[in-house]
């Protein structure tokens, strides 16, 4: 078959275990150049094999560029990690803007898990009604869970749960069933006036987009928590 194709004649002696292969000039104008290479090609192809050297190093390369790229792999894990986490708050800032439509403007009263509850029985609160003169009326409201305030919003157990904190045996959502803190101090607020303490421990008024209404319990994400403004926004920023 090979005689068909080209002008060349390979013998092959094969003495014990050994392979030899020989090429020869045959026909008047002897062997072409580019059927003279491939002749070599096919004889190196067949004596040619990795050492147990030449696989070990590859072995190692590979290994050395896995050692590398572990950490940038873990760190891509965090950032999804994190985008899961904004995404569970975005949810909660769609939940608390139903709730302030449904409720005249006023954000919840929402008391956090023990231990970091703040509410210890039904104390006297804004009703979101105003008296003749303009006042607030007054009266007792019994404060509620994230879950109780949120859940005819459409929110679940499991938006409670930042991805980060849910993996941890020890973690926030596994102790108390909330990952997310609720800032107290804007109870009953407007949401077109809530007041803060400024740093001189006075009561300011503040836009909502500047006020921090829900947050991580810790720093869980590169060292930085993720922030709901009262205006929806979500923002990871230090705690």
């Amino acid at each position: 078959m090979l005689n068909r194709f080209c002008p060349l004649l390979i013998s092959a002696s094969i003495p014990g275990s050994l392979k030899t292969f020989r090429c020869e000039k045959s026909g008047r104008n002897g062997i072409h150049p580019g059927r003279l290479a491939a002749c070599r090609l096919r004889s190196a192809g067949l004596r040619g094999a990795f050492t147990l050297i030449e696989l070990l190093v590859v072995v190692a390369i590979i290994a050395l560029l896995a050692a590398l790229s572990a950490p940038e792999f873990g760190r891509i894990i965090d950032r999804s990690q994190s985008t899961a986490c904004m995404s569970n708050l975005r949810g909660l800032g769609v939940a608390l803007n139903s709730y302030l439509a449904d409720n005249n403007g006023r954000f919840p009263h929402i008391n956090n898990p023990p231990p970091y509850d703040v509410y210890d029985s039904p104390e006297p609160a804004t009703t979101g009604e105003e008296n003749d003169d303009g006042s607030p009326v007054e009266g007792d409201i019994e404060a509620v869970t994230l879950l109780e305030a949120f859940g005819p919003y459409g929110i679940s157990a499991q938006t409670l749960k930042c991805p980060v904190d849910g993996k941890r045996q020890s973690g926030y959502f596994a102790t108390i069933g909330s990952s997310y803190e609720w800032r107290p101090l804007i109870d009953g607020d407007l949401n077109t006036a809530p007041q803060v303490l400024s740093r001189r421990g006075q009561l300011r008024t503040r836009r909502a987009s500047r006020v921090r209404v829900l947050y991580d319990f810790s720093a869980l994400h590169f060292g930085r928590a993720n922030f709901l403004y009262g205006d929806g926004r979500v923002v990871a920023a230090l705690r």
